[in-house]
């Protein structure tokens, strides 16, 4: 199945395969979930990011989530203002 992966500012590293505009498609096996994504990217377990999906920033229990065809999911940083 193919998803939608975007990730945002210095994230956009990570992305595996050539994207426009820090989005790529991304092939994932049927039963796949958000924590394969992660995987995938190769996320530092030190490194701090936030998910989107569906419109609702995810908390970490919510990365088992299945994913279908056609989802998007969103990575970001934490973003520091003053």
């Amino acid at each position: 199945m193919k998803i939608s992966l975007k990730m945002l500012g210095g994230l956009r590293v990570f992305l595996p395969t050539a994207g426009e505009f820090s989005r790529c498609d991304l092939e994932l096996s049927e039963g796949a979930t958000i924590n394969d994504v992660i995987a995938r990217v190769g996320l530092a377990d030190d490194r701090p990011f936030f998910i989107m999906f569906d419109g609702k920033k995810l908390q970490e229990s919510d990365y088992v989530r299945l994913l279908k065809e056609g989802d998007e999911v969103i990575m970001f940083p934490p973003i520091k203002g003053g």
